[in-house]
């Protein structure tokens, strides 16, 4: 559709989404709203998070649960994190878990890559769920021009996509 959708908020501080001129596109019967992101926004309703399309379908019930550590639903390169009990995984765009919640955190994909943690630790995968790069660090950032900023035992770094570091001195 692409068309600009602005969240929207009634004074009974439920949202919805309004164009541009500031007609009400979407109805407000949201507790809360994201913005649209590859063509889906999540949604919350009952304190629990789902995804519509830019037409106002629900296209992801709202099932999922808040979490502390992450915008729920939010798409980037194709799939959407979600957390289950504070586990973490990746949905599709029709709600379909591709990638099963077995993480302490899941990031969003940037460069077909997504940070993810076990044990502490920070390693990415990619779209298929492979690990890519191992756990290891203790922080990292989001891959951009093909490299992350990454800590390791109080030092920084830097890793290229295949993990090959290059570090600070």
């Amino acid at each position: 559709m692409n068309r600009i959708l602005i969240p929207y908020r009634r004074k009974d501080d439920k949202w919805g989404f309004c164009n541009d001129e500031k007609k009400l596109i979407i109805p407000c019967i949201y507790e809360s709203v994201r913005c649209f992101q590859e063509g889906r926004a999540a949604v919350m309703k009952g304190g629990l998070w789902g995804a519509i399309s830019e037409d106002g379908q629900e296209i992801i019930p709202c099932i999922h649960e808040p979490s502390k550590k992450i915008n729920p639903l939010m798409f980037s390169e194709g799939l959407a994190v979600f957390s289950v009990q504070e586990k973490y995984g990746y949905l599709d765009p029709f709600g379909n878990v591709v990638i099963p919640p077995t993480y302490e955190f899941g990031g969003w994909f940037t460069e077909g890559l997504a940070c993810v943690s076990k044990n502490y630790l920070k390693g990415f995968i990619n779209t298929s769920g492979e690990l890519v790069i191992n756990y290891r660090y203790d922080d990292v950032t989001s891959f951009e021009n093909g490299i992350s900023i990454v800590f390791y035992r109080n030092k920084r770094g830097f890793i290229n996509k295949n993990g090959v570091e290059f570090w600070e001195e």
